[in-house]
């Protein structure tokens, strides 16, 4: 039933009240007149019954003046002596709707405007009826008049209440569509930088290498063979890593999230990722591949997050990717200073080689940038002397004695 009437709509529903109203209207003037009871002349009575439900109509669109032409009638019914039960009817509902959607209008002068046209109304019924006016009737008048102002200002709260709900919902919408093309956007960007990490380091290994062999293959069979059987090693490494990236990003409950203002947990982590432990190997297989890294470790070690070692061994990582691509004959000097409290000074010098090193708009550089400024620290990448220098600070938990890195001191 409530769906059937919801389902008329606002016109429609005023309509099915008018008709309703206009028929109850009807019938009991029919009513009267077979008791013998004169209410007025028959075409004010026929008036009465088209026109007192009338302000029904207005009072979506129109309320205040539904709500005067309700009180006018209310008032006329009751000067041309027919009964006004339908006339007061009407003006209630008026009333309640009216309050309920004109903010401007107050309570109080309301109140005491409607009050006094239906106690007019009473007094001219009982005068042309000659008899007293009823007090009871008069005081239940002006209490209906007060409950149903009453009940209009809470259909008012009500419907102010559910406004601000349906704006704030809005704006929680709007917020949760942002957050998540946000998120979208900084899973693009941690796959890219991941990709790029995981890949460049590798097939950069993996060129130089064969390029190598290509030109000692005709007068050292043998080195030729070492360089390829490295680049054999590179490429299966290169696969085994790619193959752990798609199945995190297929599965992505494998991966684990972290908070970005959270330096402890700075980056996020799919398992296995490295650690400050395989910086030694990552050194070893860069001597292997002819490069010459020198490691020096100052100060003692400590023990840090997934997040920051993750981040450390990515920066190491692209700095010997860059120098093996520019210089790959070349030395290079890297330093991890622990002297610092409460921070990891990290330097990569290496010299530029025959091809100047990029400005920093790459996709490598602007990743470690991305690293190390997640974790809450600094980085620097520029020429310097003859020489490519890479310096990040990277803020580190108070110290505790770990185990050994591996480091060549």
């Amino acid at each position: 039933m409530a769906s059937w009437w919801q389902g008329r709509g606002a016109w429609g529903q005023d309509l099915l009240g008018y008709l309703a109203l206009a028929l109850l209207s009807a019938l009991s003037k029919m009513a009267a007149d077979w008791q013998g009871v004169s209410n007025g002349p028959g075409m004010l009575q026929l008036m009465a019954v088209i026109v007192g439900p009338l302000p029904l109509l207005l009072r979506r669109h129109h309320p205040a003046s539904a709500l005067m032409a309700a009180t006018a009638a209310t008032i006329g019914a009751s000067a041309v002596g027919l009964d006004t039960s339908i006339e007061i009817t009407t003006l209630v509902i008026v009333l309640v709707s009216t309050i309920a959607a004109e903010g401007w209008l107050r309570p109080v002068p309301v109140f005491i405007v409607v009050s006094v046209a239906v106690n007019a109304a009473l007094m001219i019924e009982s005068t042309q009826a000659d008899r007293p006016v009823d007090l009871g009737t008069s005081l239940f008048a002006t209490i209906g008049t007060a409950l149903a102002i009453k009940l209009g200002v809470h259909l008012r709260r009500y419907r102010d209440t559910l406004a601000q709900l349906s704006i704030r919902n809005h704006e929680l919408d709007r917020l949760r569509v942002a957050e998540a093309q946000t998120a979208v956007a900084s899973e693009r960007v941690r796959i890219a930088r991941e990709m790029h990490d995981v890949v460049a380091h590798h097939v950069s290994a993996i060129l130089v290498r064969s390029r190598a062999a290509e030109h000692v293959m005709a007068r050292h069979p043998d080195e030729a063979a070492k360089a390829l059987s490295y680049a054999a090693s590179a490429a299966s490494e290169t696969l085994t890593a790619l193959g752990r990236l798609v199945g995190v990003l297929r599965d992505p409950e494998t991966t684990t999230t972290t908070g970005v203002n959270d330096h402890s947990e700075c980056v996020p982590v799919e398992p296995p990722q490295p650690t400050l432990d395989d910086v030694s190997g990552l050194v070893e297989r860069a001597n292997h591949s002819g490069q010459r890294v020198h490691w020096v470790v100052r100060g003692t070690p400590i023990r840090v997050t997934a997040g920051v070692a993750l981040t450390v061994f990515r920066v190491i990582q692209e700095c010997l990717t860059n120098a093996l691509r520019h210089a790959p004959d070349a030395d290079v000097e890297l330093v991890m200073d622990w002297t610092t409290h409460g921070q990891l000074h990290l330097v990569v010098r290496n010299p530029t080689g025959h091809q100047q090193p990029p400005s920093g708009v790459g996709h490598g550089l602007a990743g470690m940038r991305e690293r190390v400024t997640l974790c809450g620290g600094t980085l620097r990448v520029s020429p310097h002397g003859g020489e490519w220098v890479v310096r990040a600070a990277i803020p580190v938990p108070s110290p505790i004695d770990c185990h050994d890195t591996g480091a060549n001191k």
